[in-house]
């Protein structure tokens, strides 16, 4: 992982409003002020607020990640999908099997691929109608909280925003329908409260 800059909280906040309003075609202006943009993103996206709940920020960085980095980003854990899962591999103890999260792991799961081929990210990207992963379409990741890394010793950091472009990137690339260009993304480094 290589740092570009330092980064803050209200930019990724900016950054995140403006891409919804692009993703919806609004034509509403991002607010303003940083106030605004931390009432808007409490009242309409919580569950993207960083730094993660009970937690505190100790750095905000862009950065840009090399493919083996990629790979290694923690997916969300589906465990209420059950058969469905895309995480959780078919073996009675799935947490027998280390590092069953990483994206690479899941992205090689014949049930994620078959997932994602449904979604319009897979299909922008393999059309190359925009360059995955990069300026408008980065990516927020943290630090892992908890025992989030347990299971999962090969990650360092959890994707927090951005979980279907990866995993369609990743599929992507693993079919080899594309080539890896590195992935920008914000980075909250945090600790507990």
């Amino acid at each position: 992982m290589k740092i570009l800059r330092e980064s803050s909280r209200d930019e990724y906040f900016k950054f995140y409003l403006e891409r919804e309003r692009r993703k919806s075609r609004s034509q509403e202006p991002v607010p303003a002020t940083p106030d605004r943009r931390i009432r808007e993103m409490e009242r309409d996206h919580r569950d993207k607020i960083l730094p993660y709940r009970g937690h505190v920020a100790t750095a905000w960085h862009l950065v840009a990640l090399n493919s083996e980095d990629f790979g290694r980003l923690l997916f969300y854990d589906d465990a209420g999908a059950g058969a469905d899962s895309w995480t959780r591999p078919f073996v009675d103890d799935y947490k027998a099997q280390a590092d069953y999260r990483l994206l690479r792991n899941v992205a090689a799961r014949p049930k994620a691929q078959a997932s994602v081929k449904e979604s319009h990210y897979y299909a922008e990207m393999q059309q190359g109608k925009w360059v995955p992963l990069q300026g408008d379409n980065k990516i927020a990741l943290r630090t892992l909280v908890h025992n989030e890394g347990d299971r999962n010793p090969s990650a360092k950091y959890y994707v927090h925003d951005g979980t279907g472009r990866c995993l369609a990137y990743m599929v992507l690339i693993l079919q080899e329908k594309l080539r890896f260009e590195p992935v920008e993304a914000f980075l909250c480094e945090q600790a507990c409260r």
